[in-house]
This record gives C-alpha cells, structure tokens and sequence, in this order.
C-alpha cells in the first residue's frame, strides 16, 4: 500500500487513510457508518485523468477497486473491506452545449447538484426525487423520475459517456458501449463523465393529496382503482402521479398521491388535479404550487431520513391488476407504523418516451410499461432494533406476496432488488449475453466487481 500512496501522491490524487480525521466522514453513506465494509484507502480524484492513473495503479499492484458516487446502496455495494474506494464526488463539472439541449455532467454530481447548476441557465433534466443521490449511478441503474412520462427514464437520457475501463484505458463509448452504460450499472469500468439531454425550465406545478387512512387498506384499494379507471382513456405526458405509503409525521401510515404536472399552470393542469384529488376523502394539506424539480428535491431533503437502518426490496409488476392492488392493500394495513419504510411506487406508462421505437438502444428493461414497486424496510439510524426487525420483516412478507400476484413481470429495479433476489437473466434477458460479451472487451480481467451487476 505504501507504494501505491508514493505513486498516486506523486500524481497530485488525494488520498485518505483510516488514521485520518476525515476518513469516517467520508466513508458514511445513507446507510451510516459499518467498520467491516471499509476499505484500506479512499481516493478522491479531482479529473478523468486522475481516475485513471488510481484504476492503472490498482492494476499494477494487484489492489481491488470499489468505486462510489451518491453511497445511497442500501447494501452498500459501493464499498469493499481492503480495497482502494474511487470516490467520485469531486467531479462536479457541468457543461452545457451551445444549443442548449445537451450538457456534460461529471460522475460525482448528486442530482441536486446538477439542478443547481442548471436552473440558473433556464434549463432542468431528469432525476429522480432523490436529492442527494448520485445522478451518474441513478440514471445508469435505470432511473426513474417525475418527468419520464414526457421525457423518459434516466438510463436514456445519456447520449455519451467517458470511461476508464478494466485495462486502464480512458475512452470514450462508443455506440454499443453505450447501449451497455444505459441500464447497466457500469459493470464494465469507471463511467467518470456523462453527457445528458437537457430540457427548457417552463415549471412544475406539485403538491400532494393526503388520503383520510384510518381503513388504510380500502384507501388504497379505492385510490389504485379509481387511478385505473382515470388512466383508461390515457393521460397527458405532462401528468405523474407517484402513490406513496408510509408513515407521516402526527398522522400515521397514510396513502398519498404525488400530483407533479411539468410545464406552466392551465386549466389543465388544474382540471387533472382535482380529478385525481377526489379519488377519496382528503386529509388536510396544502394547495398545488409552482415550483422547479430542484426545490421538489430540496423540501423533499427536509421530510425524509438522510441516514437509515434495514433494507429494501422491489417487484415490479405489468399493470396495477385486481390481485395486485388487494397485496398492495393488505400489506399496506401491516407496515410498523415506528418505522419509516413502506411502499413507493412508480408507473411507466404507454406513452412514455422510453416505451416507444424511438427510445435509445439500451439495456435497460424499463422500457416498457409496468409499475416499479420500492418495498422500503427501513428505520431511521437511532431508530430501535426492535423496529428495525419489525420493518425488515415486513418488508420480506411484502415482496414475497407481490411476486406471487397475476401481473408480476420477470423484472426488478436493479438499485433497490436485495442481493438474495437478484436476478440478472429476469432484469436483463437477451441483452445479458451482450453484457457478458461488453465485459470481456473492456474488463477482461474482472477488475470492476462490486458494484450491482456482477458478471
């Protein structure tokens, strides 16, 4: 280890060993601090070419890499005991094109970060609700947001990408590696840049319905079925409607939508509020507001955990069936209302961007439409081990009753499937032996093996 501190100190790439003070900080994640995850030395370069020089010493020295952007991996993947961590987060560049439709982003920016930088220039892309979040791993994993019915997921939204691949090469990706960095978790190298469409900033117009939840489970089956109803005869590909159920500080486990409709306010916007407000009786709460994606991000930081306890779970299923909505239904009536975990669903629809011919060559299988259910066994990280068993639990009981149901689908969300589930052929498919075959040309040597996709 002394050699490779000599050799990349030489090369101006800070480096921090456990014997310093910030080593712990930088080391904690969403899911706090585990002393048997940490690795020998954590490497913070500030430049592509720096990232390469720590894969290309790695290499020589035969030392394993564990690379990190957000650390929101509830199973921490990002990390290995004894290996030298990659930490991307001072890569923080943004460039924006001079037409104003693509910018490149460095791997290390959250999403908050990346809105910040393009607000003030009239632009927004697409993230998730997630604000701390490493763009760069979330729209590689897939990436799921308010805006992907009008403008598609995060996985393609990428149309370029510079990578430090398994020889130690820094390239940038060509066609079919792209197809692979679009869904594929960057199972092949160090992804250290990427260049994503971008969108006019014209408003958001959000806020959320609090359905009254004493009988929690005929809420839910009333609300899911009076959605299906609604969406029937289509909806605009401005509208998102995201189901939440969880509980709510002073009110219990409560089934609330998230109304987000992207663009200015109308008598539109207005009309597909109050018909997706009337769905049930209503909690108090307040009114839909203007706002952007980034301040979205930011209230949302105030309301939820920035550090938990438990795991999480996903299932995904074709459409929100008869059978699916009475799961949904009954084990939404058994989450502990201590914790801090639930359900969160997301819903691909039709008309999505990504369901049509046009979307771009990928790997992901989102790209078609189904509805994307979180399993969130979670407990705040002072929370209890107590309630901590009782969320896990309950999480597990939960995907195992959803996976039985008619409209299960063969996939699951890549970042949130717990290890013990994970099922590359049922994610993947046909692309896998494409994956395979991406591996052997860029990381022949398997050098990069921690992250999510383990091939």
């Amino acid at each position: 280890m002394a050699e490779l501190l000599v050799s990349l100190g030489a090369k101006g790439v800070r480096l921090v060993a456990p014997a310093d003070a910030s080593f712990a900080d930088l080391c904690n994640s969403y899911t706090g601090v585990k002393e048997n995850a940490n690795p020998s030395v954590v490497a913070l370069p500030d430049s592509a070419e720096q990232v390469q020089a720590v894969v290309q010493e790695c290499i020589a020295t035969g030392k394993q890499i564990a690379v990190r952007g957000g650390g929101h991996d509830m199973y921490k993947r990002y990390t290995k005991p004894g290996a030298v961590l990659v930490d991307l987060r001072s890569l923080k560049g943004v460039s924006v094109s001079a037409d104003k439709k693509t910018a490149t982003v460095g791997a290390g920016l959250t999403s908050e970060q990346l809105l910040a930088e393009l607000e003030p220039q009239g632009l927004q892309a697409v993230t998730g609700t997630g604000a701390t979040v490493g763009f760069a791993g979330w729209s590689m994993g897939g990436g799921y947001g308010p805006l992907d019915s009008r403008y598609g997921i995060g996985a393609h939204q990428i149309v370029g990408a510079k990578v430090v691949n398994g020889e130690g090469k820094l390239i940038q990706a060509d066609d079919r590696l792209l197809k692979a960095v679009r869904g594929g978790a960057a199972f092949f190298g160090i992804v250290v840049e990427l260049t994503i469409k971008v969108y006019p900033l014209d408003g958001i117009q959000s806020g959320v319905f609090l359905f009254e939840s004493a009988d929690l489970a005929k809420t839910v089956s009333t609300v899911l079925n009076a959605y299906n109803e609604l969406a029937k005869d289509g909806m605009p590909d401005n509208l998102c409607v995201l189901p939440i159920i969880m509980p709510f500080p002073n009110a219990g486990v409560v089934f609330a939508l998230s109304y987000i409709w992207s663009g200015p306010a109308s008598d539109e916007s207005r009309a597909w509020a109050d018909k997706i407000g009337a769905f049930a009786p209503r909690l108090p709460g307040p009114p839909i507001q203007t706002t952007t994606m980034l301040n979205i991000l930011r209230n949302l930081t105030k309301m939820i955990r920035q550090h938990v306890r438990g795991n999480c779970h996903s299932a995904s299923i074709t459409h929100l069936s008869a059978q699916a909505i009475d799961v949904l239904a009954t084990q939404a009536a058994k989450i502990p209302a201590a914790g801090n975990g639930g359900f969160s669903l997301h819903i691909v629809r039709t008309d999505s961007p990504s369901c049509s011919s046009t979307a771009p060559s990928s790997v992901t299988p989102y790209n078609t439409p189904h509805v994307s259910i979180d399993i969130l066994g979670i407990v705040d990280i002072a929370g209890s081990d107590e309630v901590e068993r009782a969320v896990v639990s309950w999480a597990q009981e939960a995907r195992d009753e959803l996976v039985k149901v008619d409209a299960v689908a063969n996939f699951t969300y890549l970042p949130f499937t717990h290890p013990t589930h994970l099922n590359l052929e049922g994610i993947y498919g046909e692309n896998l032996q494409f994956m395979r075959q991406i591996k052997k040309e860029q990381d022949p040597n398997n050098i990069f093996n921690n992250g999510l996709v383990r091939l």
